[in-house]
Formats: C-alpha cells, structure tokens, sequence
C-alpha cells in the first residue's frame, strides 16, 4: 500500500478529509482487471493481491502534469470496472492496517460519471479524440431503457439489462407487460441482446425491452400478459431464415372397407369354367348305401355277454396310456384392419405366415386355414402335432 499512501502526503489527506470538497475527480489511464497483464507487475504489482479492479488515474485538474495515483474498487462484491479515458470520483477511507494508525487512509474510486448520458462510453479521450480500449468494442444502435417510478434497472455497455420493475397500468408511455394483473404486481426482464432495428442511429432516447425482438430474453411475471409472437424470429445463431408456409388443405375421401362386389357377368362367367372343370360323377363309382337298423340294447348285451370272471387289473393293463402333447413353439394372433382381420402365425417369434384378409371368418376359421396351408411344410419336418397345438399370443 506503500505507492497508494504516497499519492498525496498525509497532510494533503486530512486537508481532503475535513473540507467539503474531500472529493477529487480523476481521468482513468488503465485498468487491472487480470494478473496476467504485463502492466500488473510493472505498476500494480505493489498494490497486493486486493489490486484486481484498480485503476491508475490522473487528477482531472491537472492533467497537464501528468501526475498519476492509484485507487481501489469501493465495492469487491460488484464489478463496474470504467473504461480507459473515463471520469471517476475518488474519495478516501480506511484500509485493512488503519487499526495501527489512523493515518494510513487510502483512495477509493467509485463509478463512471456519465459524461454524455450513455450507458456505453463516456471517455474525454485526447486527441485525436478517438478512444482507444484494449478489448472493447462498442456496438452501434444501443440506447438505454426507459424507467418508471420505483424501477431499479442495471444495464451493460452493449445490450444487457436486469430490470427489477412493476406493472403500471397507466403510465405516459405503455410498456407492452402491464396488460394484466394490477399495478404493484412485481416483474423481473432479464434481456440479453437489445435489438436495434431502427432507422436512426442518433436517436439517443430512451427504448423498452421488446419480448419478440430482442435477442433473448427472460420474464419472470407475476399476473402480467406477455404478447408473445413465437419463440423467437431471430435464427442468426442458426444462420438460417424461414419461409412462410402456404396454408393449404387436403381432402382425404373415406375408405371403403367393404368387400368389393363382382360384376354379374363374372360372377356367371366363373360359375361356367367351374361346371367345366369339375368331372361328372358316375353312379357306379357312388353305389347307393344301404339303410341299416339300430340293433336294441338288450339284443345286443345278449349277443356280447361280458366275462366278470376276467381280472380287472389285466383289464387295465390292455388299455395303451395317452400320448404326450407336444410343447409348440407356434403361435398366432389375429390382426384387425377395420372391418377386416386376418392372422398371423409365428415359430419361435419369427413370421411364418401371414393369411388373406376376410370380413367374416371368425378365429378358429382363420386358424384352421392356416393350418392347412402350413402342414405339408411341417408334416415333413415332424412337427405336423406341433403345429396343431399352437396357442394364441
């Protein structure tokens, strides 16, 4: 702190102190805002590692002697680091060894004064008059945000706002978030990107938070209505544009689901080539059957008279035991398509079959069929019993 302390003799402090005008106004010359600057180890270094954020100055009322100081951030929780050739306001206070002397005060810097009203620069620099930033860049367009009463609104140089606001139904100018709820009712916009789609770029007035266009933006309402458009028309990030799409409609007819009918003459025409195809019968190759009569019960238990005499147990042992059924790994289920269904059949999960649609055939029907279609491939594998006992899925 030895460089700070040696900024102005001790009497020069008191003096400061104990006058009204305990205040000086100082012109910034830089800013430590990394350690890694070369200018850190050059000039700042002495100032500590509480050096992050201070500024070397020189005092607005004698610039002409290039006599240089230092200051310190009043705040360590907020950072409002000033631009180079911006004004400040020093004052002077304790540090962390005043405990040991009172004596041992030190200046502070607080803020930027806002030379020309701008959010984004107010820098008095020399001539040429042009200032010169070391990673700055300000952005063209970018105005400040119209307040109401007990508004508070932090901004950034380029386009970025907090604003801790309200719903005022009505104020002179509307703002598009008091649509809804009642005045008082509390609202936060977090804004990151202010747009500047207007003509005149010496128009220094004062703008609102524009929800559809305004690079992005965050509301936290509290019974306010937004007039939200879309999401958001801005696609640069994507460096892509969209295309209005033409409203159009389409018809669809509703399907016919039922069984198509055939014309008469084909219907006649398949019945002809059926009668062709099919063999005349002979009356011999069909003998006529012969009418039997039931023989009576008790004619019968005369004529098969059973033998008690016979062992029961040697009875038994004559009768073969039932065969095992076969475990199947087929199975189906009926698909339904409307008014139509037909089936599927499956062996271990795979797809092995798949019938025609019908309208009226119920399950066991289609079953059957599909049965039939597939036992000729099975019977010659050995699975024909298999295939009979599949179970539906």
């Amino acid at each position: 702190m030895s460089m700070l302390l040696d900024i102005l003799d001790k009497q020069q402090i008191q003096s400061s102190i104990s006058s009204p005008k305990g205040t000086l106004f100082a012109k910034v010359s830089d800013v430590l805002l990394d350690f890694n600057d070369e200018n850190y180890k050059n000039e700042f270094q002495p100032l500590g590692i509480h050096s992050l954020g201070s500024i070397k100055y020189q005092k607005f009322s004698n610039l002409q002697n290039n006599e240089v100081g230092f200051a310190l951030p009043l705040r360590s929780d907020i950072t409002n680091a000033p631009l180079m050739d911006e004004v400040v306001m020093l004052f002077y206070g304790p540090n962390y060894t005043s405990q040991q002397d009172s004596d041992l005060i030190i200046p502070y810097y607080l803020s930027d004064f806002s030379i020309y009203g701008s959010n984004q620069e107010n820098a008095i620099p020399a001539p040429p008059f042009q200032p010169v930033y070391k990673t700055f860049i300000p952005k063209d367009k970018i105005r400040g945000l119209l307040p109401y009463e007990g508004d508070r609104i932090y901004e950034g140089r380029n386009g970025a706002s907090i604003r801790f606001g309200t719903t005022v139904t009505n104020p002179i100018t509307k703002n598009p978030w008091s649509k809804g709820g009642n005045d008082g009712d509390p609202i936060t916009i977090i804004r990151n990107g202010q747009y500047v789609d207007f003509d005149d770029s010496e128009n220094v007035a004062p703008i609102l938070e524009d929800i559809n266009k305004d690079a992005s933006s965050i509301y936290m309402t509290n019974n306010q209505q937004l007039p939200i458009d879309v999401a958001s028309k801005n696609l640069d990030t994507f460096n892509i544009t969209l295309d209005e799409l033409e409203q159009t409609s389409i018809l669809i007819a509703s399907a016919d689901f039922s069984t198509p009918e055939q014309p008469q003459q084909e219907q006649e025409q398949q019945s002809v080539e059926q009668e062709q195809q099919t063999p005349p019968v002979s009356e011999s190759a069909n003998p006529p059957i012969e009418e039997t009569q039931p023989i009576p019960e008790e004619q019968y238990e005369e004529e098969n008279p059973i033998d008690d005499s016979e062992d029961e147990s040697v009875w038994l042992d004559t009768i073969p035991p039932p065969l095992p059924q076969p475990i199947s790994s087929f199975t189906y289920k009926v698909v339904k398509m409307g008014p139509r269904k037909h089936i599927q059949v499956f062996d271990n999960g795979s797809l092995i079959y798949e019938g025609n649609p019908s309208i009226s055939a119920p399950s066991n029907v289609l079953k059957q069929e599909a049965i039939l279609a597939l036992e000729d491939t099975y019977r010659a594998e050995g699975r024909i019993e298999e295939l009979r006992q599949m179970k539906l899925q």
